[in-house]
């Protein structure tokens, strides 16, 4: 079976070894001009073959009446996803049942975008209108951090290291100790490292930041972390922290109008997408922020660019990294160490993210749309981070909503017909 998708007209074939749920899709072989793709020197037609694998079909056993929100975390290694309803944060483990491997009660309906949990599923962390609270499974409040309310319709934002020793805090001064404010100098937005065990704030700096909202990035295998900070209208700075188990450093990149959406597993790149326009993905460095690659979103293939004003094509903010396979003698092995039952052990070979050399991270899967927020017509690419070339749109199969949600482990979710239903895919070399 051969489908023309946007322009890279991909071959489509369900290969007898591969199984059901699986199909090899060939990359490379045409451009959205109809003329042969060619590598940056000018040399010979560059071609791929990607092996497409729909690993799981999960239905989240939660009542709908009562969800109101959910979303894809890693957690130690597992793929999980995060529900809240109006009196319980779930965790669900999508690498066996999705049946719930932790429920932690809270006071009050919260977002997704205002908790985390510890790597270990034993510490939910919320971020309070006018305090920092952990919570354990039997609703116990292990520790609480008092601050300065945030004003009503803004938020700050919380996450645990990966080692589960840290809690990243992002909060308005001044800290609040006995009801009244600790007397410090600084009094405005602080970012704080919170010993995860105690509740001790560690060390805290200003920030400078007038904040609508906030979201933590970490980056992979470090003490760093990035706060990607929404002023609304006024801009989206970009804060990154390092944490030496000492003392908190911060360095700010840029122009204060970008969105940060990921980071590499290797940690030497980021992504972001322009505040203003959402036209303009860029990577960077993270040594120093530098574009190293920007994409268009109106040079897409098949971007409709008839449209003017709100209709025209943008990159959306879902973003994530696709982790590459390493060759080994035997089988694949993944750069992550996720080591999920489910995975395609049998397929030999590189990683979809395999491009220039050194390009490093495997590869970036990202999103695209028209309107305000790229929400409608939702395409799905797949990118090569080290020359920044569009690899190749993601046809998913089934009839489910096109926007990818990347969990963190090289897989990603698709929705089906409810928020509670959802396919599980994985790309890899073929």
């Amino acid at each position: 079976m051969t489908v023309s998708h946007h322009g890279l007209h991909p071959a489509i074939t369900s290969p007898a070894r591969a199984g059901a749920g699986t199909v090899l899709l060939r990359w490379g072989h045409a451009n959205d001009c109809g003329e042969p793709d060619r590598q940056r020197d000018g040399g010979e037609p560059t071609a791929m073959t990607v092996m497409l694998t729909r690993m799981a079909d999960v239905r989240i056993p939660h009542d709908p009446a009562d969800l109101r929100d959910v979303a894809p975390v890693l957690l130690g290694g597992r793929a999980s996803m995060l529900a809240t309803g109006a009196t319980t944060v779930t965790v669900h483990d999508l690498t066996g049942t999705g049946g719930p491997a932790a429920v932690f009660p809270v006071p009050r309906p919260v977002g997704c975008d205002e908790i985390a949990v510890s790597p270990d599923r034993e510490l939910l962390v919320v971020c309070d209108p006018g305090a920092v609270r952990a919570i354990a499974p039997d609703g116990t409040q292990r520790w609480t951090v008092h601050h300065r309310d945030w004003p009503r319709g803004c938020r700050g934002s919380v996450a645990v290291s990966a080692d589960g020793s840290v809690v990243w805090a992002h909060v308005r001064g001044p800290l609040i100790q006995h009801g009244e404010a600790t007397g410090e100098r600084l009094d405005g937005e602080l970012w704080l490292v919170i010993d995860a065990r105690s509740g001790d704030v560690l060390d805290r700096t200003g920030v400078g930041t007038g904040t609508v909202g906030s979201d933590h990035v970490a980056v992979p295998g470090t003490g760093r972390m990035g706060l990607a900070v929404d002023r609304g209208q006024e801009g989206a700075p970009i804060v990154w922290g390092r944490w030496d188990g000492a003392a908190l450093t911060t360095v700010r990149h840029g122009d204060d109008d970008r969105v940060l959406l990921a980071v590499d597993p290797t940690g030497r790149r980021y992504v972001t997408v322009d505040h203003a326009s959402q036209q303009f993905l860029a990577i960077h460095r993270l040594a120093d922020g530098s574009i190293e690659r920007e994409l268009d979103a109106e040079e897409l293939p098949g971007a409709d660019l008839d449209t003017d004003g709100e209709d025209r094509p943008a990159w959306n903010f879902t973003c994530g990294f696709l982790p590459s396979r390493h060759r080994t003698g035997t089988g694949t092995r993944d750069s992550d160490s996720d080591s999920d039952s489910d995975s395609d052990s049998d397929s030999v070979g590189v990683g979809v993210g395999v491009g220039e050399t050194g390009s490093g991270g495997g590869a970036l899967i990202v999103s695209s749309g028209d309107g305000g927020y790229a929400e409608n017509g939702v395409r799905n690419w797949v990118v090569d981070p080290g020359s920044g070339r569009v690899r190749g749109p993601i046809p998913h199969l089934g009839g489910e909503e096109q926007q990818a949600w990347p969990v963190g482990d090289g897989s990603w979710l698709t929705r089906g017909g409810d928020a509670l239903t959802y396919a599980r895919w994985r790309l890899t070399g073929a």
